[in-house]
């Protein structure tokens, strides 16, 4: 059987109702960002900190990751979701970047490769910069509270993006735009 990339999703009954997780607006696709995920690794993710010594507990997604659908990956998976039912207070459960690094031993014992991509591509509000609109593949509305406000400032990133490109196209150049966001989503 040929290679084939397959787009697995889980959905369990509690999430499924409104007002759940299912209903929330986080990510811009600005440009398709599956050049940066590694074709080997169980996983691919974006994880906000800077240096290794900053892989603290309290990391949060970069907004993307990929995840193989594999054997290794479905038991890491499960690994991690039994450990939710017989830890519910823990909060390092709730990053995925989090949990990887307070794993580690679990992820090394089970194979399960990781592969960090660059931060620099998969922006957020969190860490803004004012060379995003060139380099963003996705554009994560994180430091926000509700889904309005997701919704209102990815919709002038969005703008940005379309006055950007129409910059780029008519001068061939990459003059620096400044962001007019996050106006509602300020952490």
């Amino acid at each position: 059987m040929p290679d084939r990339t397959v787009i697995l999703t889980m959905v369990d009954e509690p999430h499924a109702k409104p007002g759940s997780m299912l209903e929330d607006t986080d990510v811009l696709w600005l440009k398709s960002p599956l050049e940066n995920f590694h074709p080997i690794h169980e996983l691919s993710i974006s994880c906000n900190f800077s240096s290794d010594e900053e892989k603290a507990y309290s990391i949060q997604e970069g907004g993307i990751f990929f995840m193989k659908a594999n054997a290794i990956a479905f038991e890491f998976l499960k690994h991690w979701k039994l450990s939710k039912i017989l830890y519910p207070t823990t909060n390092v459960e709730e990053s995925l970047c989090a949990t990887i690094k307070y794993y580690e031993d679990l992820v090394d014992m089970y194979g399960f490769r990781v592969h960090h991509v660059d931060t620099d591509h998969f922006g957020g509000f969190c860490q803004l910069n004012n060379d995003m609109l060139e380099k963003a593949y996705t554009i994560h509305a994180n430091c926000c509270d509700d889904l309005t406000s997701k919704v209102h400032d990815l919709k002038i990133v969005l703008d940005d993006w379309i006055k950007f490109r129409k910059h780029v196209k008519n001068h061939n150049a990459t003059e620096k735009m400044a962001l007019r966001w996050p106006q509602k989503c300020t952490g």
